[in-house]
């Protein structure tokens, strides 16, 4: 008897298993589809259970393999584009696409038109309001005034002071 030893019966589980591959798997594969909520229950419970671990499995992954992570997210995003925005769009600014294009195609500020440059979606840092589209540079200015009409008067005050006139 070849399956009389541990040894053995390591080596005809192996055989069989090689050998009934298709139907082993379909066995498993119809006890997943039958059990699905009980493994779906078990494995938040283990990910409850378990979730320091995982992060520090997580973290010591991610270190090891920067690069990896990186390529990932590059691929994740690249296939998935235009969801990604959409979620960003809704997550930042509660807009969905269509209302996005209706904001339309030029700054509202100066009137530069996108001209396949993305342009920032302007808002009210206080009450999150969505005020229009601005090129990058009205985008930066508004950053760099803070939002603050007083200062930006008086850059336009200081403008007009200073103003060249041609010779």
């Amino acid at each position: 008897m070849t399956h009389a030893t541990a040894a053995g019966r390591k080596a005809y589980a192996a055989a069989y298993e090689i050998s009934h591959r298709e139907e082993i798997g379909a066995r498993k594969a119809a006890w997943r589809a039958s059990h699905r909520e009980e493994i779906k229950a078990y494995n938040i419970t283990y990910r409850a259970a378990h979730l320091a671990e995982g992060r520090v499995r997580t973290a010591a992954y991610r270190a090891a393999h920067p690069e990896r992570i990186r390529e990932c997210r590059a691929a994740l995003y690249a296939a998935n584009r235009d969801k990604m925005k959409d979620q960003k769009l809704a997550r930042l600014y509660g807009l969905t696409r269509t209302e996005f294009l209706a904001l339309g195609d030029t700054c509202n500020a100066c009137g530069a038109r996108a001209n396949g440059k993305a342009l920032a979606v302007d808002h009210d840092h206080g009450t999150g309001r969505v005020r229009g589209l601005l090129c990058l540079s009205c985008n930066i200015a508004m950053g760099m005034v803070k939002d603050d009409r007083a200062r930006l008067l008086a850059l336009v005050g200081y403008l007009d002071k200073h103003e060249m006139t041609p010779s």
